[in-house]
């Protein structure tokens, strides 16, 4: 799904975006991209992706190390 968002490079503006397309399913959806990314073994996408994800639920900010 980066792709739709290929012009935004920080987890807020994905958020935003995210919740403009999807609605209350934001969260869901980015969820699925960071362990698409994961699954890829595609590691700064899965980290933008995670982080995305923390500014949607709430969750306090990871620094991943993998």
């Amino acid at each position: 799904m980066k792709g739709i968002f290929e012009n935004i490079s920080d987890p807020d503006s994905a958020a935003e975006a995210a919740v403009e397309l999807f609605g209350a399913k934001a969260a869901t959806a980015v969820a699925y991209c960071a362990l698409q990314a994961r699954t890829d073994q595609r590691n700064e996408d899965y980290k933008f992706w995670f982080e995305t994800f923390c500014r949607l639920t709430g969750l306090p900010s990871m620094h991943i190390a993998h």
